[in-house]
């Protein structure tokens, strides 16, 4: 008898290329976090990785091997060649069996509750097809992950910094999304090793409409 794994209920996408450490520790938080949501048993982690020049799939392989995930849980695909982000991306889209897909950076390490805030965030908000979180620098300051669509008055603001200005910026569209990350300070946070930066995730009643997320830390349903 051929044992099948259920359909996992999350796909978390990792693209690496020289960065082994910083992606073990993204994924040391992913799997904390996940026993402590009670939804290890329900995700499987693929990780791309493009064509590396040092260790990191040896590396990333024993990693995996000795996790709490079983066999069925991960994939790690050795591309030859650098064939990109995006595509590497795409190439893990493609096979990811989740009825959600959270495309993370392989130097973002995310907090306790993280992965449940995010998922709550989209079956919750029914419309709602993804959801970016906030990312937070080692300082507490903000780095911006979503802003206003293109349009003239966003470029002009981008190009000439209005949209920072006191009392006139509240009332301006914002590329980088000035205006509303202001009013963003407390919520569920996770943290960016490379940048040692951390990043905030919002409640459903938090949300915010923008004209775009950055994909930093991506979640959506299929």
């Amino acid at each position: 008898m051929v044992s099948v794994m259920p359909t996992p209920r999350l796909s978390i996408i990792i693209i690496s290329y020289n960065t082994a450490e910083l992606t073990k520790r993204t994924l040391e938080t992913v799997l904390r976090d996940a026993q402590q949501s009670d939804l290890l048993s329900s995700l499987e982690i693929l990780i791309v990785d493009n064509a590396s020049t040092d260790d990191s799939v040896a590396q990333l392989r024993q990693f995996l091997r000795k996790s709490p995930l079983t066999p069925k849980q991960w994939r790690l695909w050795a591309e030859t060649v650098n064939i990109g982000f995006g595509k590497a991306n795409n190439l893990a889209v493609s096979q990811a069996r989740g009825d959600f897909v959270f495309l993370l950076n392989s130097d973002t390490e995310i907090e306790l509750g993280t992965l449940a805030t995010l998922l709550a965030c989209l079956e919750h908000e029914g419309e709602k097809r993804l959801v970016a979180a906030q990312l937070l620098n080692e300082d507490g300051s903000l780095q911006h992950q979503g802003g206003d669509e293109l349009g003239l008055l966003s470029l002009l603001g981008q190009w000439w910094w209005l949209a920072r200005l006191p009392g006139l910026g509240r009332y301006l569209p914002s590329l980088q999304g000035a205006r509303v990350w202001r009013r963003l300070r407390s919520q569920t946070r996770l943290r960016s090793g490379r940048s040692e930066g951390r990043s905030e995730t919002l409640s459903s009643s938090q949300l915010m409409e923008q004209g775009w997320v950055g994909a930093t830390a991506l979640m959506l349903s299929r």
